[in-house]
């Protein structure tokens, strides 16, 4: 019976300790003590009080904290952010004295991504003033191949009415804008880059190939890129380059 009612009370000792003792009187109190639940029970607490002051007397001094020890952690702390946000500043320095430097319109590409990218070149597009224009990047050096190759520039446009009169193959879906390659060069942080660009039409795109051909007169195609770029793509590029207002691409959510 007294180890039920032990065990249903959940050993709370002292609570129970006045009920016991004025029921059952001293004797019945004395079993209640040496019943090995309750022994049990206060041997725990015993042990655990017993180690809780061992705990707080030899406790080392570095798992106590103290204000010297807090203090200087910040310190620490702040130091690094200072000294980070220093590097941050003077990087951003150079950046814009090596943008200046650079002296061309087209160094701000540095800071994009591409629509597309490959062993040979990084296609942009990207606005400049009032003309939307498809960039090819190349850095170190071209080739003659490359040099001397013409571009090939297939848009596909959203509206196809587009066709009506124009010269492009009544059963094609695209229209050509052909460029000889017009290679410029600009130095970034004591890197060559040579770029190719066009003006791309004032319509709304809904796909573009690309590559080039003819070098020496041979019509035979020396690079392509391996996929169309899709509206859709180009888009999701430009929203990340922060390219607004582009109304070429604008796609339907």
């Amino acid at each position: 019976m007294l180890t039920i009612a032990f065990s249903v009370s959940n050993f709370n000792v002292y609570k129970k300790t006045d009920v016991i003792f004025g029921k059952f009187g001293v004797v019945s109190y004395s079993v209640y003590l040496i019943h090995p639940i309750v022994l049990a029970a206060e041997m725990k607490k015993n042990e655990n009080y017993n180690k809780n002051v061992m705990q707080n007397k030899y406790t080392p001094f570095y798992k106590k904290p103290t204000p010297l020890l807090f203090l200087s952690l910040l310190s620490v702390i702040i130091f690094f952010q200072i000294q980070k946000k220093n590097e941050y500043i003077k990087e951003k320095k150079e950046m814009v004295e090596a943008k200046e430097k650079a002296n061309s319109k087209y160094v701000k590409l540095i800071d994009q991504i591409p629509v597309y990218e490959d062993s040979i070149y990084k296609i942009y597009i990207s606005r400049f003033g009032e003309d939307t224009k498809i960039v090819f990047l190349k850095k170190d050096s071209i080739s003659e191949v490359q040099r001397k190759s013409k571009f090939f520039l297939h848009i596909y446009p959203q509206d196809p009415s587009l066709f009506i009169n124009s010269n492009s193959n009544s059963n094609s879906k695209m229209l050509p804008f052909d460029f000889n390659n017009n290679a410029s060069t600009f130095t970034f942080k004591k890197m060559k880059y040579f770029v190719s660009s066009a003006n791309l039409p004032d319509f709304a795109i809904d796909k573009i190939n690309t590559g080039q051909y003819g070098y020496e007169g041979n019509n035979k195609i020396n690079w392509e890129i391996t996929s169309l770029l899709t509206a859709k793509s180009i888009a999701e590029t430009l929203k990340i380059n922060k390219e607004k207002g582009n109304k070429n691409f604008q796609i339907e959510e």
